[in-house]
């Protein structure tokens, strides 16, 4: 199924008195109005707004990771010991990634992703459906010194 075919089905589902839909990639309930203004009504796509960037902390840094990525059939991103002071722009480069995956792009395992200001990562597939982070495989991106 396309994911604009989902979209038109879950629409006519609010539209029929539906209260809520939810998301179960990203873990999210979506209120029939805030749905619709952000998927339905612009008329085209918006991958960045069925994707979460999550974050936590640990010992060595931030831990940055997607959820979503699956709806696009695509590998979910992680970004480890991240600097609180990269942390914007590390989510601004997955959100250049998520894009780039959504539209098609694909990112080749061992493969560097260069970042103008981050400098070179390295693309490194991982995990399976089953791992509870993410419920899809993932792409680490290891930062290259």
């Amino acid at each position: 199924m396309y994911l604009r075919d989902l979209i038109g089905i879950s629409a006519a589902l609010l539209d029929s008195g539906a209260v809520a839909l939810y998301d179960p990639f990203t873990f999210r309930w979506w209120r029939p109005e805030a749905w619709k203004a952000i998927f339905h009504a612009p008329d085209k796509p918006q991958p960045q707004e069925h994707v979460l960037i999550l974050y936590s902390a640990e010992r060595d840094g931030l831990w940055l990771h997607t959820r979503g990525l699956l709806t696009f059939g695509r590998p979910d991103l992680s970004v480890r010991r991240v600097l609180q002071a990269d942390f914007d722009m590390v989510a601004g480069m997955l959100n250049e990634l998520i894009d780039l995956q959504a539209f098609g792009g694909l990112l080749a395992d061992g493969q560097t992703v260069r970042h103008p200001s981050l400098g070179p990562f390295k693309v490194r597939y991982t995990g399976d459906r089953d791992d509870p982070e993410f419920n899809n495989v993932h792409i680490e991106l290891q930062r290259q010194n």
